[in-house]
């Protein structure tokens, strides 16, 4: 008997001292862990360049923090500086990017007595995200929280599943942030925050004078609605399809109930761009332009800008109306994070004509 117990309680032994040799790590670790959750959404954290594409992209940083304080978080930072995670495993990431912070800490633009959080975004446009991953250490670079997410996880299918550009991948981060961290999502977010202003900034958006302008420009077209007149841009659609310039055209003069309705050339292509906003306002700029070159023949412009997957599921409709002279009316804009674009759920570019008369309509009733 005591021949067959010697083993097992030698067994027993090694794997109580090796889990107690582990226990002053795990146990630190959860301390930290358990001090980013009593100090809340309110932790001031400092977000590092997001690795997409092997290289770090700070603009992508800048969608996680508008991400992170639309859920409550108002004090963010962004790090002027850049983790270079070269080849690493990222088994050995965690390790290098706390080693890196505690050495950078207050010097280059990197704030210091912040949390710090690195993320990498693994995936390709024609593949899309395969991987989501992020690891957070504190001040002195001491690991915190380090998380991955793959199709397999219910978060990633929820948000970069879903979503799958890179705004949907960092909405990941943050989901998978606030679930590790134990934070409730705070209504209404952060008003007036930083990373909104950034945002809208890059994006072109129009000032506070120009908005009050469009409000008076598109009361005037709603109240004048059965008396004006369009050019009708051919949609300008980023998959092969068969364009009807005359077909949206007559859509258009039907659900408006306006004068006339003409269609005309196709609209002016823009740079693709993960921004929708940018690439909305860089189209209002594309036909301001076109239309101070060559004034419309009608009292508006219409103009079009659209992409659908196949399934109906994923895609975005920019809309703008220009004055003759190009003064900007209204822009509007819905992908498939939006109600209307679910209802609609367009296959193609006649389906997506359908939708954004329908954005139209809602935007001058």
């Amino acid at each position: 008997m005591h021949v067959l117990r010697l083993p097992v309680l030698l067994l027993t032994t090694c794997v109580a001292v090796t889990a107690a040799a582990q226990d002053p790590i795990a146990t630190q670790q959860e301390a930290r862990r358990a001090e980013l959750q009593r100090t809340g959404v309110a932790a001031p954290l400092t977000l590092w360049p997001v690795r997409l594409l092997g290289r770090a992209d700070a603009n992508v940083a800048d969608a996680l923090g508008l991400v992170l304080e639309k859920s409550g978080m108002p004090s963010l930072e962004t790090a002027g500086a850049t983790f270079d995670a070269k080849d690493l495993a990222w088994e050995a990431i965690p390790a290098a990017f706390g080693a890196h912070v505690k050495e950078n800490a207050g010097k280059g633009g990197v704030p210091a007595a912040t949390w710090s959080l690195y993320a990498e975004l693994l995936g390709t446009p024609k593949s899309g995200p395969k991987e989501v991953r992020f690891v957070v250490v504190d001040a002195s670079g001491e690991l915190v929280l380090v998380d991955r997410q793959t199709p397999e996880d219910a978060t990633f299918r929820r948000t970069a599943g879903a979503d799958p550009d890179p705004l949907g991948c960092v909405t990941c981060v943050g989901e998978r942030l606030f679930e590790l961290a134990g934070w409730k999502k705070v209504a209404g977010g952060v008003r007036d925050g930083r990373f909104a202003a950034l945002w809208e900034k890059k994006s072109g958006a129009p000032d506070r004078k120009e908005r009050a302008a469009m409000q008076q420009r598109r009361a005037a077209l709603r109240d004048g609605l059965a008396e004006a007149s369009f050019v009708v841009f051919e949609p300008v659609c980023r998959q092969p399809t068969e364009v009807d310039g005359p077909r949206f055209a007559t859509a258009v003069q039907q659900a408006l109930a306006c004068k006339h309705a003409t269609a005309v050339a196709v609209a002016p292509e823009v740079a693709p761009s993960p921004n929708q906003q940018k690439r909305l306002y860089d189209l209002a700029a594309a036909m301001k332009a076109r239309l101070q070159k060559e004034p419309a023949a009608a009292a508006y412009a219409l103009a079009v800008d659209c992409a659908f997957d196949a399934d109906g599921k994923r895609g975005y409709v920019n809309v703008v109306v220009l004055t003759k002279a190009g003064e900007l009316v209204l822009a509007e804009f819905q992908n498939d994070q939006h109600a209307l674009f679910q209802k609609f759920a367009p296959k193609g570019l006649a389906d997506g004509e359908k939708l954004a008369v329908a954005l139209l309509q809602k935007a001058l009733r």
